[in-house]
């Protein structure tokens, strides 16, 4: 392939790209790692809101946690509002900002400043009371109002 890469790949990248995706959970076979690697590493923007990247950890294979199944390559902004509205859709301890995480097997605290900002993570754990309290005692401490 005669195209430009619009970055510079450091010794390895394949291997170690194709070791990160599966530590991350993708699933795929050979033939489909070699023709979404070579899409990473041309692509030179976001397939959703069209961005250029500017750094090569801008670009992200958006997955589906669940199956491993790869979907798109997107920037980081679009993957971030992406996992925000899976926390949304996975929230099943009843408080708002309270959400599992299927993926780590936990549950994650997290806030949202204001509507045109993605959530800020606060705190992460196993334990849904503990969290609950947390979680309490962190809105009495920074006067946080839901």
């Amino acid at each position: 392939m005669n195209k430009e890469l619009p970055f510079k790949l450091c010794n390895g990248h394949k291997p170690k790209t194709k070791y990160q995706w599966k530590k991350l959970g993708m699933k795929f076979t050979e033939e489909e790692f070699k023709i979404w690697y070579e899409k990473y590493i041309y692509l030179s923007h976001c397939n959703l809101c069209n961005t250029k990247f500017k750094t090569v950890k801008d670009r992200n294979l958006d997955h589906d946690h669940d199956t491993g199944e790869i979907r798109d390559i997107i920037c980081r902004s679009c993957n971030n509002k992406r996992y925000d509205n899976k926390l949304k859709k996975t929230n099943t301890s009843g408080y708002r900002n309270i959400f599992y995480e299927k993926r780590y097997k936990r549950y994650v605290f997290s806030i949202k400043p204001s509507p045109n900002q993605n959530a800020k993570y606060i705190k992460s754990c196993v334990n849904l009371e503990k969290l609950v309290k947390f979680a309490e005692n962190w809105y009495k401490e920074n006067d946080y109002h839901t």
